[in-house]
Formats: structure tokens, C-alpha cells, sequence
């Protein structure tokens, strides 16, 4: 196929439960100019067989490879390799995507000539029939580079699946995913941002993440979790070697407290009293390293350089007091209240820190659009149903 616009890269591992789903909302597509690079990272299912069956009905779209098991790094690695489209995307083969997804978001990319298009992403529990939808509260914001607009940091997710990335971008600056690692989106996403001309949006949902999948690391409690500082060191220093840190350092703090939060909860279901202790000791420890030093005069002389130097100021303040208490949690002799209070305290932290990295332009946009009980009734009237029809569709089709 000549003239790809988007090549599509589908790391599989033992999910042939799921494939069919993942493959037909992809070969569906009403962008045709793809490519579906599906790369069996030594499944041990049916997921081969199921793959050779799309290969044979659709052998002008999908490019099959085979390899020994190494992980969705390894996996997504091998497929950036074999593409040729314009963009590349990542899709996991155990969620699926709205059939217009790679028209609408190649089309924005082209108008835009932005290297990097994200959407905002639905959530999934099937076992619980619910679904939830989101979506970018600001699209203003967008069109522009990060160090213009550092609040895209906040507010796009650090998953890879849910943006499509110009090729040429990516092989220029050598990306890759780290190999190894869990939480490898994390990782890497956000240095992909910074090195963007442009981070551009399409504000609708394409992206169809299954949340209740069985031995996903996201419902894990192992040492997996440990990872995530990984994942922060990255982000840190990647913005350190490129001398913006101290420019939006706020906002990579609160980034990086988001990512460690998530794992804080996973431990509320923890009864592993020594990875308690270990997870908390890796939390102080990397806490204890932020933020960095900088001198004021790095900060500028100007108003948002006070400003700047003045959350990072604040920022301190609080991470010394949160590491004093971490220091006295880590003398407690019982553990469930040892974790209770690391939960609880982490849980200000991370609201405190939140608070100080956002814009106060925030609360007034959702109070412009708060919608009165009148227009709210109406609404309900006008789309309530069309809502409910297509949330019914997408569970009848299981």
C-alpha cells in the first residue's frame, strides 16, 4: 500500500478473548489508508490463529509479525520499526476504538502540521456494565508546545494509546519505550510532549480502555508498582537535561505525585507488610530528592518568574513537612496504621500540590459552563436517549 497516513501498531499476548473485538473497530476504519501492524509478542493462546484469519480477509491493511515473548515495550519497538504511514498509534489488542478515530485525528494532525494529536479516553468495567467518558476541559489550550502552554501536561493522560505521533517526529528524537519496565507510557509520553512543535486535540473519546481485565497492571499489587519511580526519574531528569525544568516545575511535580498516587491506592488492598514498608521508604526517598535545588536566578526577574519561584518555594515547604511526617510513620510498629496514614497524607500531598501547579482560570470555566436545572432537564430530554441507545449497543455486541 502506498501513501500510508497512519500505521497502527497492536502488541498481542494471550488475549484471544479480545482480539476479534480489537481487530474488527481497526480493519473497519473509515480512514483507509492504514496499515495494522499486529505484533505477537509469544502468546500461547489462540491469538495467532485469529490473527492469520484477519491476515487472509484483510492482507492489504495488516502486517503480522511473530516474536519470542519480551514484553509490550519490546512489542511496540519491533512495530515502530516495520512503519512507514505518516503517523504512528498504539493500540492495546485488549480494548477498541471507535471507527473514526484515525480519520478525525489524521485530519487535525495534516490542518495543524502538529507532531502529536491527542483525545481524551472512555473507560470501560464491564463486569459492572459502566462506562465513563472523558473529556479535555480546555481545548484552548492546545495547538502549541509545551513550554508555551505547560498545562497541556495536566490535563492530556500519559497514555500512548490514546494520541497518534508524526514518524518522522519519533525516529528524529530516537523514542523508544523502555524495555523492562511497567508504566512505560508514563515514562516516555511526556518526554515526547516536550519535544512536540505542537500538541494538538480532538475532544471526543475514541479510545475504549477495558478497566477490569483480568491481570492487568493496572488492577496489580505486586512490586510491579515500584516502577512508577522509574517513570518519575525519567520524566525528571529528561526535563533537567533539557533545561526546562525549572520553567514548569510545579506542574512535572504534580504530574509526577498523580502517577505515585495511583499506585498509594492499589496498596489500600496490599497485606504485604514488607512491600508496605519498602513502598513507603522508595516514596520518602524520591520525595525527599524534590524539588530540585535551582538558584532564584534561574527563576528571571519578571512576574511569572517570581511567581514560578514562589510555588516552587511553597512546594518545599510542603515537602519537608510531608517527609517529617513520612519520617515519624516509618517509627510506627503497626502496619494498617502505618499505611493509613501514608494514604492519607499522600492523599493532601497530592491536593496541595495539585492546587498549586493549576491555573485559578480553571474554576471559572466550569462555573461558565454549569448549566442551570431548566437547561440541564432539556438536555436531558434532547440527548438522554440517544446516550442510553448507544450505551446499550456497545453492551449488546458482548
Amino acid at each position: 500500500m502506498n501513501n500510508i497516513k497512519i500505521s497502527i501498531i497492536v502488541p498481542v499476548y494471550n488475549t484471544e478473548n479480545y482480539l476479534n473485538r480489537c481487530l474488527d473497530s481497526l480493519v473497519c476504519q473509515t480512514l483507509n489508508d492504514i496499515e495494522i501492524i499486529i505484533v505477537n509478542d509469544g502468546s500461547h493462546d489462540n491469538s495467532q490463529l485469529i490473527i492469520d484469519q484477519y491476515y487472509k480477509q484483510y492482507s492489504e491493511k495488516i502486517i503480522p509479525l511473530i516474536k519470542e515473548n519480551g514484553g509490550l515495550s519490546e512489542a511496540r519497538n519491533l512495530g515502530i520499526k516495520h512503519a512507514k504511514g505518516e503517523y504512528i498509534s498504539f493500540v492495546d489488542s485488549d480494548d477498541y476504538v471507535e471507527k473514526d478515530m484515525c480519520e478525525k485525528m489524521y485530519e487535525k494532525g495534516i490542518q495543524t502540521k502538529s507532531d502529536v494529536v491527542c483525545s481524551p479516553i472512555t473507560f470501560i468495567w464491564e463486569n459492572n456494565r459502566k462506562v465513563k467518558k472523558s473529556f479535555f476541559p480546555d481545548i484552548d489550550i492546545f495547538g502549541k508546545g509545551i513550554l508555551e502552554s505547560p498545562r497541556i501536561l495536566g490535563i492530556v493522560s500519559s497514555y500512548a494509546v490514546t494520541k497518534i505521533y508524526k514518524r518522522d517526529f519519533w525516529n528524529k528524537n530516537n523514542f523508544r519505550f523502555p524495555v523492562g519496565q511497567c508504566f512505560e507510557d508514563s515514562a516516555l509520553i511526556y518526554n515526547i510532549l516536550l519535544k512536540a512543535n505542537k500538541v494538538e486535540s480532538v475532544n471526543i473519546p475514541f479510545y475504549n480502555y477495558i478497566k477490569d481485565i483480568e491481570g492487568s497492571i493496572c488492577n496489580t499489587v505486586d512490586r510491579t508498582i515500584f516502577d512508577i519511580f522509574k517513570s518519575c526519574e525519567s520524566i525528571i531528569n529528561f526535563y533537567s537535561i533539557n533545561k526546562v525544568y525549572n520553567k514548569i516545575e510545579p506542574i512535572l511535580i504534580s504530574i509526577c505525585c498523580k502517577h505515585i498516587n495511583m499506585r498509594v491506592k492499589i496498596l489500600r488492598n496490599c497485606n504485604d507488610t514488607n512491600m508496605i514498608n519498602d513502598f513507603i521508604n522508595e516514596t520518602y526517598l524520591f520525595l525527599s530528592r524534590l524539588p530540585n535545588n535551582q538558584h532564584i536566578e534561574s527563576y528571571g526577574i519578571t512576574l511569572n518568574g517570581l511567581n514560578r519561584l514562589v510555588k516552587s518555594i511553597l512546594m518545599k515547604i510542603i515537602f519537608k513537612l510531608f517527609c517529617s511526617v513520612m519520617f515519624i510513620c516509618k517509627l510506627i510498629p503497626k502496619a494498617n496504621l502505618k499505611r493509613l496514614l501514608f494514604i492519607v497524607m499522600f492523599r493532601h500531598l497530592f491536593s496541595s500540590v495539585k492546587r498549586l501547579s493549576n491555573n485559578r482560570r480553571y474554576p471559572s470555566i466550569y462555573r461558565i459552563r454549569r448549566l442551570s436545572a431548566n437547561k440541564k432537564s432539556k438536555n436531558v430530554q434532547k440527548y438522554g436517549l440517544e446516550v442510553l441507545s448507544e450505551l446499550k449497543s456497545i453492551f449488546d455486541e458482548r
